[in-house]
């Protein structure tokens, strides 16, 4: 009886329904979000230009050989040190979440450079004001930017081809160990299995000399010498 109960209250139990997903709510969420991003690329892209072309001046100091050296040091580092950021990226043993956070990574060390091609291909009334105050305290810091930029994407790549011939060299290195320990092995269970085969084979033993039958013919037989005095005697 307690069984049936149990059977028949537990067949009436309706299923636990699922929550029900709010799309409402995320939509409105989602919708503000795009807002204030806009917002804040809005005023980025208004602020960043001079911001960036007040600091460049304030470096270069209205000096021509000053343009040049920082020009090609943000060029070159800028360059460079984001490439090294993303060639991690390769490795199998990266998880995506780490990829997605060494992109992020790369893009921020990235920035100066590209504060400085965005105020140079800009179009806007911000670009157009960095462009002017660059161009009367930091002539030569864009162009020579642009040739650091040049160097350091010419030896990231022949980085890139050395580093990937010496993964090959290691690899070919590894593979020939592999096969050496694998052919010691090899070498050494061989002799192992000929000692024993060896050690349980049974020992026969040796014959007994034999006679030759000439020499059990003369030891049966008087030998020439022997019966020569007995003729003798005979007679």
């Amino acid at each position: 009886m307690t069984q049936g109960s149990a059977q028949s209250s537990g067949a009436s139990t309706p299923p636990a329904r699922e929550p029900r997903t709010n799309w409402g709510m995320r939509i409105i969420i989602g919708i503000v979000l795009v807002v204030f991003a806009a917002i804040a690329f809005w005023l980025l892209s208004a602020f960043l230009p001079i911001w960036w072309a007040n600091t460049i001046a304030q470096q270069v100091g209205g000096n021509l050989g000053g343009g040049v050296l920082l020009g090609l040091i943000y060029g070159f580092a800028f360059t460079f040190v984001p490439l090294l950021v993303l060639w991690q990226i390769r490795h199998r043993r990266v998880s995506w979440a780490w990829k997605g956070v060494l992109t992020v990574l790369a893009v921020l060390l990235s920035s100066p450079n590209l504060l400085t091609l965005g105020i140079m291909v800009g179009n806007s009334e911000a670009a157009h004001n960095a462009q002017r105050i660059i161009g009367t305290s930091a002539t030569w810091f864009p162009q020579w930017t642009m040739t650091g930029a040049i160097i350091a994407g010419v030896l990231f790549f022949i980085f890139m081809i050395w580093s990937l011939m010496w993964s090959k060299r290691g690899r070919d290195m590894r593979k020939l160990k592999e096969q050496k320990h694998a052919a010691e092995r090899d070498r050494d269970e061989l002799r192992a299995s000929v000692a024993t085969r060896e050690e349980s084979a049974p020992t026969t033993a040796l014959p007994e000399t034999q006679t030759r039958p000439d020499t059990a013919r003369n030891s049966g037989s008087p030998s020439a010498s022997d019966s020569a005095p007995q003729r003798d005697i005979e007679l």
